[in-house]
């Protein structure tokens, strides 16, 4: 954990990644429509919980012409994260269309759903808020979180955070317009 950094800074930082690889990568009209931040424990190879948190921003793109399976789009993106220093972890096309790539701790994706409606997301590394210690307790980091999301626990910080995204896009997957609306919290199984 940087303790310099704070969990706003890293989602700060989280979306202007997107608005910059979107920038890069998508031709000009588009617009990104920010939908609630997904806020989750980060979890030690034990799965016990760090007392740090990530957090996952993601935005439909609006505005692009949607194509059969948009693969123009999902190309246009991986050639803009290997000239970026992202490297990446998933193409699962053409069964899902789903990538995903990280670079300094962040996990950047990119998926169409039914639809054909592209969802791009990205998640922050683990982070203390306000670069607080990673002994700090979440109810500790979070009081302050200025929304009304409660974080969820991960099992594993990058696969939880990859199902995640693919999760918001499913949810949200037969809405034309609009957020899919609070996150709700899960209990640990």
């Amino acid at each position: 954990m940087n303790p310099t950094i704070t969990l706003a800074q890293a989602q700060a930082a989280a979306t202007d990644q997107i608005r910059e690889a979107a920038t890069g990568a998508f031709p000009p009209g588009f617009s990104l429509e920010e939908l609630p931040p997904q806020p989750l424990n980060c979890t030690d190879s034990a799965d016990k919980p760090t007392g740090q948190v990530l957090l996952g921003v993601t935005f439909w793109i609006n505005g692009l012409p949607t194509t059969q399976n948009n693969n123009t789009y999902f190309d246009a993106l991986k050639t803009w994260w290997a000239g970026h220093g992202w490297t990446l972890s998933t193409d699962s096309r053409p069964a899902d269309m789903f990538i995903n790539a990280t670079r300094d701790g962040y996990l950047m994706s990119l998926r169409a759903n039914i639809n054909q409606r592209l969802a791009t997301g990205n998640s922050t590394p683990c982070v203390g808020r306000n670069g607080a210690s990673p002994t700090a307790t979440m109810a500790q980091m979070m009081a302050a979180f200025p929304t009304s999301f409660t974080a969820e626990p991960a099992d594993r910080r990058r696969r939880r955070c990859a199902d995640r995204q693919r999760q918001t896009a499913e949810r949200c997957r037969t809405r034309e317009r609009g957020p899919c609306g609070p996150q709700r919290s899960r209990s640990a199984s």
